[in-house]
This record gives C-alpha cells, structure tokens and sequence, in this order.
C-alpha cells in the first residue's frame, strides 16, 4: 500500500489551501482514479487509504468552505450521514428542473435518496393516463 500512496499523493498539487488533484477530473469536476481495476472519486480513495473505509449509511462530504470538488485535502472533508448531506445539497437547491418548489408536502426522497418533485410526478401520471385513454378510444 505505500507505493500506493505514495502514487496517489504525486497526483496532487497545493492551491492556497486546497490539495488538487491533478489527473484526470470528469466533466462533473470530481477527480477520478483507477485503483485495483476500477475507476474511485479521488477524494474518497484518498479518505480511505488515510482512515479506512466509509461507513454503511454516511456520504463523504465537501465542506462549506471548499468548494472545488477536485480537492482531495483530508481537511477540507467530513462524513456526513445520507439525511445530512442531502439536507445540506437540498438547501441549495429549491426547485425541480421545471420550476415547482420543493415545499414540504410537494417533494418525496426515493431509495437512492435523490429527490422528486410530486406535482412533476402527477403531471406525469396524469399524461400517461391521457395517452392510455385515446389509445384505447382509438381502438
């Protein structure tokens, strides 16, 4: 594991207080490696090899004051249970991609935790109901 590290560290490079990773970085901006024959987020590989694994049930977390998502600096990262951290990025946001609020009574959290707006979700239905409706009177 040492040579390891000590390969995943020459990938990173001090801007003011962040550590950047300095390989490959997706169009999402988060750093991207390939260890043990698959692609990890950069951050969380490097979180791992210092402190072991994540635990079942927390998200590693960029904190407030780093934004840059290639930032791989141990400080810079917190665990955060899944509620936490989708409160935290559910502040930023405040609507659906078709502009409803995401209210308390107009949004649902799905398995996976990411969120649905309800009434995008009834539009939905409702249209499809419609379509099944002339199809059949079609007929």
């Amino acid at each position: 594991m040492p040579d390891a590290l000590t390969a995943l560290w020459s990938k990173v490079k001090q801007v003011d207080d962040c550590l950047l990773w300095t390989g490959t970085v997706r169009k999402d901006g988060y750093a991207v490696v390939w260890h043990d024959g698959r692609l990890h987020r950069a951050h969380r590989l490097m979180w791992e090899t210092e402190n072991g694994p994540i635990p079942d049930g927390f998200h590693l977390h960029h904190k407030e004051e780093c934004t840059n998502k290639a930032c791989v600096a141990l400080e810079h990262l917190e665990l955060l249970t899944k509620s936490e951290h989708h409160k935290l990025h559910r502040r930023r946001q405040e609507t659906c991609k078709r502009g409803h609020y995401f209210e308390p009574d107009n949004y649902f959290v799905d398995s996976k935790g990411f969120w649905h707006c309800c009434t995008c979700r009834r539009d939905a239905q409702n249209e499809r109901r419609r379509r099944a409706r002339r199809s059949r009177a079609s007929v």
